[in-house]
């Protein structure tokens, strides 16, 4: 297995294991605006995405455009209920630390991309105590197309100073997974959020359920 330099980091899903606070939150945000959306909706068509990108997506059917300002007020909506749900619940991802801990003995750089808004991050980030961690972090403001678009791995890859070829993407979401080969890096997918089978259908390079199962000499050199 090729050896990586350095180590791109989607964030729900992958440093938190928190799919169910974000899907909960969804559909009871679009419950209060009578618009129907179920689980399996929120697995193929809205993880992964921006909030942006999804409250556009689920107002689309709507007779009258949605204006800049709803995008904003719904985004924050949503997003102040996602942390009001998930906060007593925060927690690392299953031997997160560890290896992050072992990633930074090797001086192997880490960043972190997610298509999740600056409010989420800073929630999660420091709410952890990890974001010393990374030399980038780029969230959805740092970016005009989201994944599966590859803008957000370039650009961490970019700021790390390494080719993204050279980088490994961890990642949950189908379309995260997607950015991520798209921008030319080796994909490590984590079964969080879909079933190992799922994520085989869409060819990461490998898949763990969780960082206790990784093999860091397969990936690294230590």
């Amino acid at each position: 297995m090729e050896k990586y330099r350095a180590v791109l980091f989607d964030m729900d899903g992958v440093i938190v294991d928190n799919h169910r606070f974000h899907e909960e939150a969804w559909i009871d945000f679009c419950k209060q605006y009578g618009i129907h959306l179920t689980a399996e909706d929120y697995k193929l068509r809205i993880n992964g995405r921006t909030v942006t990108e999804v409250v556009q997506f689920v107002f689309s059917g709507r007779a009258q455009a949605i204006t800049p300002a709803e995008v904003k007020q719904y985004s924050e909506e949503k997003e102040a209920a996602y942390r009001a749900l998930y906060g007593p619940h925060l927690a690392r991802t299953h031997g997160l630390l560890p290896f992050l801990d072992r990633l930074k003995a090797a001086n192997i750089p880490m960043a972190v991309g997610t298509s999740a808004p600056t409010a989420n991050v800073e929630f999660t980030l420091d709410g952890l105590g990890i974001r010393h961690y990374f030399q980038s972090i780029i969230d959805e403001n740092g970016v005009t197309k989201g994944k599966p678009e590859p803008e957000i791995y370039l650009k961490s890859a970019a700021a790390l100073g390494i080719p993204a070829e050279d980088c490994l993407v961890i990642e949950d979401a189908l379309s995260g997974i997607k950015a991520g080969q798209n921008a030319g890096s080796g994909v490590l997918a984590m079964a969080t959020t879909h079933t190992e089978e799922e994520l085989r259908a869409v060819h990461p390079t490998g898949i763990a359920p969780d960082f206790t199962q990784l093999v860091f000499e397969d990936w690294f050199d230590a």
